[in-house]
């Protein structure tokens, strides 16, 4: 598992092949920096190729986010409806 967001950013795009630069603060990190940034900037090569890829891999990882989401929940949301069905018929007793 990736453990930040912008890794599962950088991964992502790196992934897609998508052509990217990217800037600010996260580049000044691979280059060393003791820098502290909340976001990732990149400049997108904008051909429509280029944005296909981009697009089809943010697709992608929301499709997966969604899965694991519904992975999570589905199993709660059973059991909280058993147990709300057991406590009606214990109450109707």
């Amino acid at each position: 598992m990736i453990p930040t967001p912008i890794r599962q950013v950088l991964f992502t795009i790196q992934k897609s092949g998508t052509r990217t630069l990217l800037m600010g603060g996260q580049a000044c990190v691979f280059y060393g920096a003791a820098q502290v940034s909340k976001d990732v900037d990149f400049l997108i090569l904008a051909n429509e190729a280029n944005f296909k890829s981009l697009r089809a891999a943010l697709d992608a990882e929301v499709r997966a986010e969604q899965d694991k989401d519904r992975a999570y929940w589905e199993p709660l949301k059973r059991e909280m409806e058993e147990f709300r069905r057991a406590e009606r018929e214990g109450q109707a007793s």
